[in-house]
């Protein structure tokens, strides 16, 4: 005012003389408003919007408007933006996963689950989940004599289980359910007497080792009579199937009954 400059409010005089060479005094009664400045600091997930922009980066960030006083004034926003975040779980099971409190049975791929990350913001986590499968089986096995099985060799009709892990890990149960047939020299009604057949097994023919046979009689696994051969040791299996059969052979010396394989 009158060539001065005034940043503060007051009231001020200015002396000068007027036309008609008196003094004449001025007053300036002032106000002087300062602008304001105010500064805000802010952390926002993804995104935020200030004063009708959306930002989506951190950074430092200005607008400038009138007060209401007419002045100038500045704001300054201090953002920082974190971001959610994805991720993925693969896993491997036998017969059933839990996970985030879930019990699952099968292989899938659909499965999420939202938590908090460290920056405060919501993420999700899929599930990549295989589930490979216990096995249990049942085998029956019927042999002459003995049986060898998983590097055991039993010699008796029975129940066994061997244990193992499958290809893909998981526990494997093999139940054996086994029939052993004694292939031997079974005695006469009269005990005094004992006979033999070679070879046996046979791929056809076999002797009995006794040569009064007056009778013989072959019968297959149900008890059928398949063929009879009158006063002879020599028999001929040949023309039927492979298999076990039972030969009642009748002698003067009494009765007995041969197991014999045919293959």
């Amino acid at each position: 005012w009158n060539n001065t400059a005034y940043t503060t409010s007051g009231n001020y005089t200015f002396s000068h003389l007027d036309v008609n060479g008196c003094t004449q005094v001025d007053t300036l009664h002032l106000t002087i408003n300062n602008p304001v400045h105010t500064a805000t600091t802010e952390t926002a997930c993804e995104s935020y919007a200030w004063n009708n922009t959306t930002y989506t980066t951190s950074g430092n960030y200005t607008f400038s408007h009138l007060d209401a006083n007419g002045c100038t004034q500045v704001d300054t926003l201090h953002l920082t933006i974190n971001y959610s975040t994805t991720g993925d779980t693969t896993a491997v099971a036998c017969d059933s996963f839990t996970w985030w409190n879930t019990n699952y049975t099968n292989s899938t791929n659909t499965p999420t689950h939202t938590y908090t990350n460290v920056a405060g913001c919501d993420s999700v986590v899929t599930l990549h989940l295989t589930i490979n499968y216990s096995v249990e089986t049942t085998v029956s096995e019927t042999a002459e004599g003995s049986y060898t099985w998983n590097g055991e060799t039993y010699t008796e009709s029975g129940t066994y289980q061997w244990h193992g892990t499958t290809v893909d890990g998981c526990d494997s149960t093999v139940t054996l359910i086994l029939t052993i047939n004694t292939v031997g020299i079974d005695e006469f009604e009269n005990s005094k007497w004992r006979i033999d057949i070679f070879p046996n097994p046979t791929t056809g023919w076999l002797t009995i080792d006794n040569e009064d046979v007056m009778r013989v009689e072959v019968m297959d696994g149900t008890g059928r009579s398949v063929l009879t051969v009158e006063h002879s040791n020599h028999i001929d299996l040949s023309k039927l199937p492979d298999g076990i059969y039972i030969l009642q052979i009748t002698t003067p010396q009494g009765r007995a009954q041969k197991r014999v394989i045919l293959k």
